[in-house]
């Protein structure tokens, strides 16, 4: 039997970031701050991070830099959605055999 042991993100309680929300894909995690600052860590082989696809997994979160401020995360099985406040919607990662978006690609929403 395979044994696991909870561990604290120490990179995020030394820097005192609150978090609000999680979301979870495949491999990979993205974490939603209080400040509206988002983190993502796990596997990044095809982009679904939002960063260079040169870091193909990343063991410690990572603040993904998008200079606005993020209402709402969510991720799929091999990519994530991000929303902000300015109502863009960002896709990142794989949707299908040709089309993948290794970086933050973003379509605005107009309600």
């Amino acid at each position: 039997m395979i044994s696991y042991k909870t561990k604290l993100i120490s990179i995020l309680t030394e820097n005192k970031v609150v978090i609000t929300h999680i979301s979870c894909g495949s491999n990979h995690t993205l974490a939603l701050s209080k400040t509206g600052e988002f983190y993502g860590w796990g596997l990044n082989n095809v982009g679904q991070l939002g960063i260079d696809q040169e870091y193909h997994e990343v063991l410690t979160p990572v603040k993904i830099v998008l200079h606005l401020k993020v209402i709402q995360i969510a991720t799929g099985f091999r990519s994530s959605m991000i929303y902000t406040e300015n109502k863009e919607l960002y896709f990142t990662g794989y949707l299908d055999k040709k089309h993948r978006a290794n970086s933050l690609t973003y379509f605005i929403i107009i309600f």
